[in-house]
């Protein structure tokens, strides 16, 4: 991934940041970013190039229904990190769409732990070691 980061220039890697920072503060309480804080905490969020195909609003909504990569792509780590991996050229509401789809389900792992996934005589068994 450091690779994909040293094709994208400076410049447009420090404005995508900043765009990135005024969406987090314009969408703080939209992100539930206060209740999801253990999450946010280890969050790590990765620019990629930008896509190489389409990237107006009906053919990702295409690419979605026909659940093709849309350019981002969340990740959850053994260390309990949420990985995200954001399109240089990503578009303001796109992102906003992004994280509202997939921000619960990543801070249910994070809340409870990869633990909760398994069955009880499973955790059970493996506190006896």
């Amino acid at each position: 991934d450091s690779d994909a980061v040293d094709d994208i220039d400076l410049t447009e890697q420090l404005i995508a940041l900043r765009r990135l920072s005024l969406i987090l503060d314009d969408n703080f309480d939209t992100f539930q970013m206060e209740d999801m804080g253990r999450m946010w905490e280890n969050m790590v969020i990765v620019l990629v190039p930008e896509r190489t195909f389409s990237t107006s609003s009906s053919a990702l909504f295409r690419r979605r229904k026909r659940q093709k990569e849309t350019g981002f792509r969340f990740t959850y780590s053994a260390d309990e990190i949420v990985i995200v991996h954001v399109p240089i050229d990503f578009g303001d509401e796109e992102i906003i769409e992004e994280f509202k789809r997939n921000l619960n389900d990543f801070n249910k792992l994070v809340g409870n732990g990869m633990e909760d996934l398994y069955p009880s005589w499973l955790k059970d068994y493996a506190h006896g070691f």
